[in-house]
Order: C-alpha cells, then structure tokens, then sequence
C-alpha cells in the first residue's frame, strides 16, 4: 500500500469498515534495547564525544630492593565522536478529513463494522512516530557519519557497522573492486554485490554458512578487545544469519541454542546462545544486512538527544495555521554512542536466503 505527501484529504485518505490491522513490522530492536525514543542522555551540542583508555599488558613488574623510584608512567586517554542528526516530520490533515469520520470509500451495503480511525489526525501522527523509530533503528545500525562544514548538508550520526573496528571485521564474501571498464579490475570503487543494503562497505557473498568455530573465534576476537561483559553481549541478526546460527549449533551439537520466553533485553525478547565465552543473546533486528552478523556489547550503547529549551529532546508541536488544515511536526535531534569499537564486531558477507 502507497503512502502520499502533503495535506491528507478524504480522496487520498479514505475510510473503511471493520478492524484495522497493520502490514509493516512495528518492532525496533536495537532502539528499544538501549533506551528508545524517551531514553538515553541529553546533550547540549551537536556533537558530543566519550573517552576511552586501555592498560598496558600485564608483565611480572619487579624492582629491586631498595632502588629508587623508576620512571614514571601514566595513560593517555582517546576521544571518540558523533553528531545528532535532524530528525523532522509533518503531518497535515484537512479540516473535511478530520470531520468526516463517517464518509467511507466502500460502497457496497449493508457493511458491518464501524470506523476504527474516529481522529484521522491523532492517528497519522502515531503511525509518523513508528516510522521515525524505525528509521533511528536502522540509522543506529546502518548509518553513515557526516559532519557537514555549512548547513548546505545534513549532520549524519554514525552507526555500529561504520563504528566497529576494521580489525574486528571478518569479510567471509569476495571484495570485488570496479575499474573504468571492468567490474573484475582491480584498484576501483567496491561494487554492490549480494545485498541491498545502501551506504555500507559493500561484498560479494559467499557459499559458505557460518559454523560454531567461526562464531566461537568471532566471539573471541570481540572478547579479546574487551567486549561481552555485564551479560549483555549480543549477537544482532536478520532473519538468513538466525537460521545458520541455529542450525550451525545444532548440527554440531543436536541442540545448543537455549531459548528460554522470558529471556530479555530492556523488553526485546532474545534468544541464548552458550558459547565459549558465556551465553550470549540472540536478538533479531530486521534493520541488519542479511549476509551480517553483529555481536555487540550492548551495555556500551546509548541514544544520545539534544535538548531543545522548552520542548524535550523529541517532541510534537502543532504548526502556525495556513489554510483550512490541522498541521503539525515531530522534532528530535537524535545520535549514537557506540562506547569502544574494539568491543563489538561484525561477519560480513555470509550467504543468506534470496541473494
């Protein structure tokens, strides 16, 4: 079913009898998980930073007896960043549409049931809030960082899968580089290949599903750069990756996916997976690649708002009248904080169902 843009009328928003029932996935994994629209921390910029720190390695740390001080030591602390990105609405409703609760499209008689939608305006601004959820879900995952110099441009915030580390991504598909000419020459611009996701490293995808040692040394490689901690390591997933997860332990094992109902994150049920560092949770987000696995730490992850004086951190207010129209706008200025890139990665390039 078609969307439209502008002033919602009676001819482009007819009504109909019976229930009402909704055709698209409402559900926000991710964003519900750390804390959704009404959670996270407020800031008072729009770019904001966190630090990080590490250790040096442990060493046996000896020092003769009676010597003089040595020399001293300290740790440098580094900086990581994102911007809030602008996220706007408008919804608009003519005075006839939000009067006309009992004018239907259908025209055959008699037709049990009644109008379910008796505030055409209310309704559509509702509908607008889960769309920009799903949009911030998608962004915390998929979205590329843009710190414009003007406001000629919009600020992007960063998301997970440009956060992680290159040094904790595991390319499973083929990098296929574009030439002048050629999509086989070397030393080009990576071509789009077995997936549709936009504005991601792209990869070709290859024919081998991910088994328990893959999943174990991912896990490794996110343990050993300090991930997986407080309980809340976790593997986001769409729908192929769950698949070859499940069917990977159970091939090996006959069984080794723990699925537990009351098993949750912040309300999102997940699924538990023990693996060689602890059990880890399962938790689907249609909003991830599906030739992806994430395995993030999700204690490191946090929405960030700016707080607009007066209004909150993401609001609707109704628009100055123009015309005979009930007009007004969702406002929020909304970022991503990702903690460590060390603490999470990502598999790219698993074959999945459809490619």
């Amino acid at each position: 079913m078609a969307g439209i843009t502008g002033m919602g009328d009676t001819f482009d928003l007819p009504n109909f009898h019976g229930p009402l029932f909704g055709l698209s996935p409402e559900d926000t994994p991710l964003l519900s998980a750390i804390g959704g629209l009404t959670g996270g921390e407020h800031v008072l910029a729009k770019e904001f930073e966190w630090q990080g720190y590490d250790l040096r390695e442990p060493a046996q740390n000896v020092a003769l007896e009676g010597a003089t001080a040595p020399t001293a030591q300290a740790r440098v602390r580094q900086n990581f960043g994102n911007v809030v990105q602008v996220v706007h609405s408008k919804v608009s409703t003519s005075y006839t549409k939000q009067a006309a609760v009992g004018h239907f499209a259908s025209t055959a008689a008699p037709i049990n049931g009644e109008n379910p939608v008796t505030d055409e305006h209310d309704w559509q601004l509702t509908q607008e809030i889960k769309q920009i959820a799903r949009d911030v879900n998608w962004t915390f995952i998929n979205g590329q960082y843009a710190k414009p110099a003007d406001n000629n441009s919009p600020r992007k915030t960063r998301g997970l899968m440009q956060a992680i580390s290159a040094a904790n991504t595991v390319d499973k598909g083929t990098n296929v580089a574009t030439g002048a000419s050629s999509a086989t020459t070397e030393g080009g611009t990576a071509l789009t290949l077995g997936t549709s996701t936009a504005n991601i490293d792209y990869h070709s995808v290859g024919t081998t599903a991910a088994d328990v040692d893959d999943i174990n040394e991912f896990a490794q490689l996110v343990y050993d750069g300090g991930g997986l901690d407080e309980g809340l390591g976790t593997f986001l997933v769409n729908s192929s990756q769950k698949l070859a997860i499940t069917s990977a332990y159970a091939n090996a094992y006959g069984k080794g996916v723990l699925v537990t109902k009351d098993s949750n994150v912040a309300g999102v049920a997940v699924t538990q997976l023990d693996t060689d560092f602890g059990r880890l949770n399962i938790m689907l987000d249609r909003a991830v690649p599906q030739d992806a696995i994430i395995l993030t730490s999700l204690n490191q992850l946090k929405p960030k708002f700016l707080l607009i004086p007066g209004k909150g951190s993401f609001f609707e207010e109704p628009l100055a009248k123009t015309g005979a129209s009930f007009d007004s706008q969702l406002y929020g200025e909304i970022g991503f904080e990702y903690g460590s890139p060390i603490t999470h990665g990502v598999i790219r390039g698993l074959p999945f169902r459809g490619q």
